[in-house]
């Protein structure tokens, strides 16, 4: 679909003015991890609960780590999953755009190389799936290559995020078509990030403030003259796969969102009854963002506060 290839123009707009935080230096020692090419994929090796090693396929586009059943059922049975480590089901979005409900479950630990990480949700599928290792794994690693020459898993021992906090613990994302709601300011700001993080980009959307979608919808429009402005929004408004795959993706890899926001320090500078300006600092680099009460509820101003930046 042509929206695909416009809404990719228009990334470098909203770009976040922070620039990478976290980048490979020939100084730093590595973790170089060995994968198999097996089918066309690439697998690598890891221990959950300290209890069995198996092969899980590398794979960028899955969101969260995924397990299939029969092997849940063998970590219930010796006692490394127990019920109390059960997670709120999650809906997923699949490739053809359709959705899919998951039930999921909390892994206390996951070894990969030397070094082990900390409460990692998993989607639990069908008997018959795979085992994957998703982004939100992926992600810990900080900046990582998949080098298929040498056949390497490599990032840098510095930047994996060891401790995890565990799913669910804060925001209660879903995909409902219930509207967003932040009891304050600084709330709604940290959800569009997380959301953009964990590729529920149906809050994403949500979170915006209604000029910044409008101001988005009309980039598309300038590019992409064979859809109305009524279609983009729609597309928009139903999450469609090309909006996900070409606009939220590109934003979500240009922006480097899941590296800074592990760093990132939110607080509130300014508020009043009908706007709020939110600080967000990532080491030496700042910005402020502007939020803006709408029919009650908080919204990001992702546009007015680039707009405001170029004003500056």
């Amino acid at each position: 679909m042509g929206v695909v290839r416009s809404l990719y123009t228009i990334i470098a707009c909203l770009v976040l003015f922070f620039p990478l935080a976290f980048q490979f230096e020939n100084s730093i020692k590595a973790e170089k991890i060995s994968v198999e090419k097996r089918g066309g994929v690439y697998y690598v090796p890891a221990e959950i609960n300290e209890s069995i090693l198996l092969d899980f396929i590398i794979d960028t586009g899955a969101a969260e780590v995924t397990i299939p059943a029969d092997v849940i059922m063998t970590l219930m049975r010796n006692g490394s999953i127990e019920p109390s480590d059960y997670l709120p089901g999650k809906t997923y979005i699949l490739a053809d755009g359709s959705e899919m409900e998951s039930p999921r479950v909390l892994i206390r630990q996951l070894k990969i190389g030397r070094h082990t990480l900390t409460h990692i949700a998993a989607s639990i599928s069908d008997v018959k799936g795979p085992l994957l290792l998703g982004q939100n794994l992926l992600e810990r690693l900080g900046p990582y290559t998949l080098n298929t020459k040498t056949r390497e898993l490599v990032f840098d021992d510095k930047l994996v995020q060891h401790e995890g906090e565990i799913p669910d613990s804060g925001f209660k994302l879903s995909l409902l078509k219930e509207n967003i709601e932040a009891s304050d300011p600084k709330e709604i700001v940290e959800l569009f990030f997380h959301s953009v993080t964990t590729k529920q980009f149906s809050i994403s959307w949500r979170s915006l403030s209604r000029y910044s979608q409008n101001r988005i919808v009309e980039m598309v429009k300038e590019e992409e003259n064979t859809l109305t402005s009524e279609m983009i929004r729609e597309l928009f408004d139903e999450n469609h796969f090309s909006v996900q795959s070409g606009f939220w993706m590109s934003y979500r890899e240009a922006s480097q969102i899941p590296y800074f926001l592990q760093e990132a320090v939110f607080s509130k500078i300014k508020q009043n009854e009908s706007d709020a300006m939110i600080l967000v600092k990532v080491g030496k680099h700042e910005m402020n963002f502007q939020v803006l009460k709408e029919n009650g509820k908080w919204k990001m101003g992702l546009i007015e506060t680039l707009e405001m930046k170029d004003k500056e």
